[in-house]
C-alpha cells in the first residue's frame, strides 16, 4: 500500500472509533476508489504496452515495405533498361536481317555468266560476265596479231 492509502485507512479507522461514521465511510470510499483507479491504471498500462508492442511491430513491418519497395523500384529501373537493351539488340537484328535477306534477293536476280558460272549483275549481250569479257577480247587481240604476223611473214 501506498502512504496515501495507509493515511486513509489510519483516518477511517480514527473517524469511526470517535462515532463520525460518515466521515470513516468517507475516508473508506476513496480507499475503494483508489483500488478501483489502481486496477484500471494496470489495465490501462496492458492495454498501452500491447499498442506499444503493436506499433513496433507495425513500423518493422513498414521498414519491411519500404525495402521491399526500394528493391521493386531499382528492379523495375533494371528491367526498363533491359528491355531498352533488347529492343536496341531487335532493332539491330532487325537491320541484319533485311541486309541479308537484300543479299538474297539480288542474288536471286543475278545471271550466270556460261563461260565461269559465275552470277553478276550485268552480262554482255554474250551473256558473258566482264572479266570473261575481257578474257576474250585480249585472246582475240593476241590472236589477231598473231594472224597479221603470219600475214606479214607471208
Amino acid at each position: 500500500m501506498s502512504e496515501l492509502q495507509d493515511m486513509l485507512c489510519v483516518q477511517a479507522r480514527l473517524h469511526r472509533k470517535q462515532g463520525a461514521n460518515a466521515l470513516g465511510d468517507l475516508f473508506e470510499n476513496a480507499l475503494n476508489e483508489i483500488e478501483l483507479l489502481k486496477k484500471t491504471y494496470n489495465q490501462l498500462f496492458d492495454a498501452v504496452q500491447g499498442e506499444r508492442e503493436q506499433l513496433a511491430k507495425a513500423n518493422e513491418r513498414v521498414k519491411e515495405l519500404e525495402s521491399y519497395n526500394v528493391k521493386l523500384a531499382n528492379e523495375s529501373h533494371e528491367y526498363q533498361q533491359l528491355c531498352a537493351e533488347l529492343e536496341k539488340q531487335r532493332e539491330t537484328d532487325y537491320e541484319v536481317w533485311q541486309s541479308k535477306y537484300q543479299a538474297l534477293k539480288d542474288s536471286l536476280s543475278l545471271t550466270t555468266c556460261y563461260e565461269c558460272g559465275t552470277r553478276v549483275h550485268e552480262l554482255s549481250p554474250r551473256s558473258r560476265c566482264c572479266m570473261c569479257e575481257y578474257g576474250r577480247a585480249q585472246f582475240n587481240e593476241r590472236e589477231n596479231e598473231q594472224l597479221r604476223r603470219e600475214q606479214e611473214g607471208e
